[in-house]
């Protein structure tokens, strides 16, 4: 008997996917910003200055986010 899991096999992210570049040029403000780490719109994120903002990756529909911290909120999806 084959388990589901026997039929995939073991892959990188990196082999199926590739890393987005874009960063943020402005476009999006403190209140669009989304935790990655925890799941979850984060409209009180406060980064130390706006041009900080300028750091962030922008994510966009059909994108994937992966966070490669373990977080001790979600260690059951982590």
């Amino acid at each position: 008997m084959e388990f589901a899991w026997n039929a995939w096999e073991k892959r990188k992210l990196g082999e199926l996917y590739k890393k987005t570049v874009e960063k943020n040029d402005g476009t999006f403000s403190q209140n669009q910003i989304i935790s990655v780490a925890s799941m979850s719109w984060n409209p009180n994120a406060r980064p130390t200055t706006e041009g900080y903002l300028s750091t962030y990756n922008v994510l966009r529909t059909g994108n994937i986010a992966f966070e490669g911290n373990k977080s001790k909120n979600l260690s059951s999806i982590c």
